[in-house]
C-alpha cells in the first residue's frame, strides 16, 4: 500500500480508504481503532506516515486491507526490504491474524525459510505452473529422496558413539560435525525414522553413552523447491499432476 498522502496520519489514510469503499461512517472510527491495534500501530495512529519505517508502512498496508473485513488476505513479498526484527514482527502478525480472525492468508514469496516458518500449506510454482502443494512434510515425501535426517548430540566425545549409531538397522550414514559436536544421521527409508530414534536411544543407554538430544530435522523447503523444479524439468508431464 502507498499512503494517499505521505503527510497524512495512519488514521487519516484509513478514513480515506473507508470513504473509497463506502463504509458506514458511524462504524468507521471504531473499526479503524481496532485494526490499528491489531497491527500494532495504535500508539502511532496520529503520527505522520512520512516518518514511518518500511515495516510500519507494511503494517499500515495490512490495516488498510483489514478495514474491509476480508476473508482472504493476499500478500506479495510482505517482508521485502524490512530489517530482521521487522521481519519477525510481520510474520508474527500474520500468525496472529489467522489465529484471532480465522482468516486465510495467501503469501507469495521467494524467501522460502520465511514461508516454511509461517505457512501451514505450501504451493510450489515453476514456469507459471503449480507443480506441488501440501504441507512441507508432504512435499518432502513427494519430492524428497526417500530419506530422513536425524541430529544427535552426546555429552563429551564418547568412544563407541559411531559404532552404536551406524550399527542400527536403517542408518545409511552418520557423520560427526567436529565444530558443533553434532552427529548428522541419514535414515532410509524415511518411514523408519521413529524406530531408528528409539533404537539409538536404547543402544546409547545400554552402552552408557550420554545422549543429550536426538531429533528429526525438518526438511528444508529450499531443498524441496530445487528438487521439485529439477523434477519438472526432467519430466514435465509427471510433475504437472498436483496432489
Amino acid at each position: 500500500m502507498v499512503p494517499a498522502s505521505w503527510g497524512w496520519t495512519p488514521r487519516e489514510n484509513l478514513r480515506y480508504t473507508a470513504r473509497l469503499n463506502g463504509l458506514a461512517a458511524a462504524e468507521t472510527e471504531e473499526h479503524i481503532n481496532v485494526v490499528l491495534d491489531q497491527v500494532g500501530l495504535g500508539d502511532r495512529a496520529d503520527g505522520r506516515t512520512d516518518t514511518y519505517s518500511r515495516g510500519m508502512l507494511q503494517r499500515l498496508g495490512i490495516a488498510d486491507a483489514l478495514l474491509k473485513d476480508p476473508d482472504v488476505l493476499i500478500l506479495d513479498e510482505p517482508t521485502a526490504s524490512i530489517d530482521p526484527i521487522g521481519v519477525v514482527e510481520i510474520l508474527a502478525l500474520l500468525r496472529q491474524l489467522v489465529r484471532e480472525r480465522g482468516m486465510t492468508v495467501l503469501l507469495s514469496s521467494h524467501l522460502l525459510d520465511q514461508v516454511q516458518s509461517v505457512c501451514d500449506r505450501v504451493g510450489i510454482f515453476s514456469s507459471g505452473r503449480l507443480i506441488g502443494v501440501g504441507t512441507v512434510a508432504e512435499l518432502a515425501v513427494r519430492f524428497g529422496d526417500g530419506a530422513a535426517q536425524l541430529e544427535a548430540t552426546f555429552l563429551g566425545e564418547p568412544s563407541g558413539a559411531a559404532e552404536a549409531i551406524r550399527n542400527v538397522a536403517g542408518v545409511e550414514s552418520a557423520a560427526l560435525d567436529a565444530t558443533s559436536g553434532t552427529w548428522r544421521i541419514v535414515v532410509r527409508p524415511a518411514t523408519e525414522s521413529v524406530r531408528v530414534r528409539e533404537e539409538i536411544a536404547a543402544v546409547a543407554a545400554q552402552r552408557g553413552l550420554r545422549l543429550t538430544s536426538l531429533r528429526e530435522l525438518e526438511p528444508s523447503l529450499e531443498d524441496i523447491y530445487r528438487t521439485a523444479v529439477a523434477s519438472m524439468a526432467a519430466d514435465p508431464t509427471h510433475v504437472g499432476a498436483v496432489a
